[in-house]
């Protein structure tokens, strides 16, 4: 693993009361509840929400990152409604 991004991982942990192990077993909690990853994974991405991921957050940190992903949810869903037309068509 990246020593740069271990550091930074386990501060955060550090600042919300967790050590790297109990953060390791949460998330694979969270994989074995829900049966999914709990972030999406998709093939083709944008880097602003390659960055989120990498980061590991699974929700936007600021009103921007919000109004983002909400715009790349409609983008996602009106790409898909054109495409189910061109299919039918």
């Amino acid at each position: 693993m990246d020593t740069r991004l271990k550091k930074e991982a386990e501060a955060v942990f550090k600042e919300i009361g967790l050590d790297a192990t109990t953060a390791v077993r949460l998330f694979y909690k969270k994989v074995a509840k829900t049966r999914s990853i709990p972030f999406p994974l998709m093939a083709d991405h944008d880097e602003r929400l390659e960055r989120l991921l990498l980061e590991g957050l699974d929700s936007p940190s600021s009103p921007l990152e919000d109004n983002w992903l909400a715009g790349m949810k409609r983008k996602l869903t009106a790409g898909l409604k054109t495409t189910k037309t061109k299919a039918n068509a």
